[in-house]
């Protein structure tokens, strides 16, 4: 078999790298959200480190550094202090990330906020139901959800809220729409704070 050796010459076209932009070349002067970054690869902390010191980027395919202005917030569930200490997490890029620390305590801590919550879920999520506007939720389905010890926190507010508008058959979420562990599950014991 021979080749021409036209053939194996690049055209202009194939030379060149397509660049793409990635999440932060669109957020220049603007803000880039990490969620759970105590569980980014050590390659990836490297690199949001470089950003927070040099304010420079590289896209996928480039061969030069970018200058951009971005704001960085994280969140995380992990404590970054002991991820640090068992080196799993950069001490530098914590430091760089930890200006300003936001502790929300988990939705057990924080009972108080389950209506609140919930009602904010049914507004987010009420329209999915096309044959029945779900409005709200009645009392004795929030005493059972004020009930429940939230081990997925929010987000498993969340989802028991979608799953009840997904099987309520009323304007309002019943105890009976709620899913079943949650009704079954034993009443939380609350700590009793001395007057």
């Amino acid at each position: 078999m021979s080749l021409n050796s036209s053939a194996l010459k690049r055209g202009p076209l194939q030379e060149q790298t397509i660049q793409k932009r990635g999440c932060s070349s669109p957020a220049d002067g603007g803000t880039v959200f990490f969620d759970e970054i105590g569980d980014v690869s050590p390659l990836f902390q490297i690199k949001i480190l470089r950003v927070l010191q040099e304010g420079e980027i590289m896209r996928i395919g480039g061969n030069r550094q970018l200058q951009i202005d971005v704001r960085i917030i994280s969140a995380t569930n992990r404590d970054l202090k002991t991820a640090c200490l068992r080196e799993k997490f950069r001490e530098d890029l914590f430091y760089r990330l930890n200006v300003i620390n936001i502790h929300l305590p988990p939705l057990r801590d924080r009972i108080e906020d389950v209506p609140l919550l919930a009602s904010h879920f049914i507004q987010k999520h009420a329209h999915k139901r096309k044959d029945i506007l779900i409005k709200g939720i009645t009392e004795d389905a929030i005493n059972i959800l004020r009930n429940h010890a939230y081990p997925g926190n929010v987000r498993e507010l969340e989802n028991i809220i979608e799953h009840a508008i997904s099987f309520a058959n009323n304007p309002e979420i019943l105890p009976s729409d709620l899913p079943a562990h949650i009704s079954q599950t034993p009443a939380r014991s609350r700590t009793v704070t001395p007057a």
